[in-house]
């Protein structure tokens, strides 16, 4: 966290031991459903469309716990550069300056959707005392689901990324 005068600071301890817990899931999610193939008695097709179901379901539960850890990560980002930059800056906390054209772009975009637009006074996350760290996640969790600005944000590098692709 920022403020480093405060006696005893978790700071996103609480946002680590939930992207521990999430990485997990997203790979048990992301399984094949090829190695459970079960046998019917009767040795008909009835289970192939059980198996697209479930692989359908847990393509679902993947991408929703993967939404869960980037908005997760993108926090951690910004407290991150946020930091850093006022190690750099003598106190600026705003990083606008100090990264490259496509990072601030997508620095902007999480910032503003987590609590606001970027603050030269103070990070992200100054104290633990001040609100809930969910807040910042869902407020990027939703622009990740329903939102434009991050996808904004990323549009150039992935139009070159298509473009590469393409090539």
């Amino acid at each position: 966290v920022g403020n480093t005068g405060h006696g005893l600071n978790m700071g996103l301890k609480s946002l680590q031991l939930t992207c521990n817990s999430v990485a997990p899931l997203v790979q048990f999610y992301g399984r094949s459903m090829a190695d459970l193939y079960p046998s019917h008695a009767e040795q008909f097709n009835q289970n192939i469309n059980s198996q697209a179901m479930n692989a359908a379901n847990l393509a679902r539960e993947s991408v929703d716990a993967s939404e869960h850890f980037l908005a997760a990560a993108l926090v951690f980002a910004v407290q991150a550069v946020e930091l850093r930059t006022a190690t750099v800056r003598q106190g600026h906390y705003d990083a606008s300056e100090v990264l490259s054209h496509r990072n601030r772009a997508l620095y902007r975009a999480a910032r503003s959707v987590a609590l606001g637009a970027p603050d030269a006074a103070r990070p992200m996350l100054w104290d633990d005392t001040e609100g809930f760290i969910q807040d910042k996640v869902e407020g990027i969790l939703t622009d990740l689901r329903q939102g434009q600005v991050i996808r904004t944000a990323l549009a150039p590098a992935l139009a070159q990324v298509h473009a590469f692709m393409a090539d």
